[in-house]
């Protein structure tokens, strides 16, 4: 399972989703890679995001 989004969200639209991903073994990523920080000055997601599941892509929990 991949799922992308390229449009503008706010923190509050990503912030339950990516607890409920992270929490079930998935990645939760921005586009670019890095991870979504919470409580910025911008509260836009202008990168977009990404959802992977951990096992498809081979990798290890921490």
């Amino acid at each position: 399972m991949t799922e992308y989004c390229f449009g503008l969200t706010s923190e509050w639209d990503t912030a339950a989703m990516q607890c409920i991903v992270e929490e079930a073994g998935g990645i939760f990523r921005q586009m670019d890679g890095t991870e979504m920080l919470y409580n910025r000055e911008n509260n836009l997601n202008e990168k977009g995001f990404y959802v992977v599941k951990r096992k498809h892509l081979g990798l290890r929990s921490n």
